[in-house]
């Protein structure tokens, strides 16, 4: 696993779209980088697809160039949080595209996609442990924030905070979001 190489191209392509905010914009990255986010519902229609045969072969979701056009096509009858995790997850599969084994790339898009979806140095600036809060912050899962949780705890216990030029830029880029919202009534 390239875990540096993926840290610092979560952090890079953080600091290229200029994010400011979170929950992470994926339509604004995806019309950015030229992609488009599409529904299986759509995908189905157009491509003259059964829809529920595409969630079969499928599952949640995959990227495909039609028609000269980059798709991120999704399952939409998953729920929200799912289908973030589902773009971001395919964003890295676009960006990650290599030869190396499949079952790493999945895992590498994974780990790509909870990066960008809610970074480690805004959680710990954030000091916010209950999984809920960050679930609403960062628009995903209860589960993937308490890994997020369990992840900035082991990252803080050996000091592994802002020791990266590419974190401390993106953070920088987000001191007017941290400093602009009240985070003590989220519940």
């Amino acid at each position: 696993m390239r875990y540096y190489f993926l840290r610092d191209l979560a952090w890079k392509f953080l600091i290229k779209h200029q994010v400011s905010a979170m929950p992470l914009n994926l339509d604004q990255i995806a019309k950015e980088e030229g992609w488009v986010l599409c529904s299986y519902e759509k995908f189905a229609k157009v491509a003259d697809i059964n829809q529920n045969d595409l969630i079969l072969w499928k599952g949640d979701g995959f990227t495909i160039n039609f028609e000269g056009k980059i798709l991120i096509c999704f399952n939409q009858n998953k729920p929200e949080e799912r289908v973030r995790f589902t773009i971001a997850h395919e964003f890295g599969h676009i960006l990650l595209h290599s030869k190396i084994k499949p079952e790493d790339l999945e895992k590498e898009a994974d780990m790509f996609a909870a990066r960008i979806l809610a970074p480690l140095c805004l959680i710990k600036a954030l000091n916010v442990a209950d999984p809920r809060k960050l679930s609403k912050i960062f628009k995903i899962s209860q589960n993937a924030a308490a890994k997020r949780l369990r992840r900035c705890v082991e990252l803080e216990s050996r000091g592994k905070f802002f020791t990266n030029k590419y974190e401390i830029n993106f953070f920088k880029q987000m001191k007017g979001w941290l400093k602009s919202n009240d985070w003590s009534n989220l519940y």
